[in-house]
């Protein structure tokens, strides 16, 4: 079987072009190393290519970034095929796939969030800064200002300590201007 191996954000891509036929997923699961992720291609009739992911233990990720990442690695770096989209079938889905992109950027939704609470906290010289806690894996405290950078540590460890949540695992100042910046405890 022929493979071609990306490292992907620290993970292992191999990617299994398969243009005249399929390959037996089993047996590309078993040629698997334990956090390898396998990216088959095949010929696809509704659009210029088909492709499954999957890992050693035949689950398919959630999110479709570090397949495409390498797929588009794969066509644009490997096969040298010029700046443009291609059509992927995935999931029954036709997903256009940026080529010749130099910055791969493939967007990721890591899981839900829930916005728990939105309150005004005061502080002692009077200051007020509204602030939302919002759960994911935990619950954090954020705080949206000006300039992240100039949120004074101390007030975000306040901010933390003002919201009485189980879980609870950070307080975040984020600003947006010309970059995004945060600050967090």
């Amino acid at each position: 079987m022929r493979k071609y191996q990306f490292l992907v954000d620290g993970a292992l891509v191999s990617v299994y072009p398969c243009l005249n036929g399929s390959y037996d997923r089993e047996e590309v699961r078993w040629e698997l190393c334990e956090g390898e992720l396998a990216v088959l291609l095949y010929p696809e009739r509704d659009a210029d290519f088909g492709a499954l992911s999957f890992n050693k233990n035949n689950i398919e990720p959630r999110e479709p970034y570090l397949p495409f990442a390498a797929l588009s690695c794969f066509f644009g770096r490997l096969l040298g095929f010029p700046k443009m989209t291609l059509d992927i079938k995935w999931k029954g889905k036709t997903v256009e796939l940026p080529i010749g992109d130099e910055k791969y950027i493939f967007s990721v939704n890591v899981g839900k969030s829930k916005i728990l609470c939105t309150k005004t906290v005061k502080f002692s010289d009077g200051i007020e800064v509204l602030a939302r806690a919002v759960s994911g894996e935990g619950v954090i405290a954020i705080v949206v200002c000006n300039d992240a950078e100039l949120f004074d540590e101390g007030r975000l460890k306040l901010l933390l300590s003002s919201f009485h949540y189980e879980g609870e695992r950070s307080a975040i100042a984020a600003s947006f201007s010309d970059k995004m910046r945060i600050r967090s405890v």
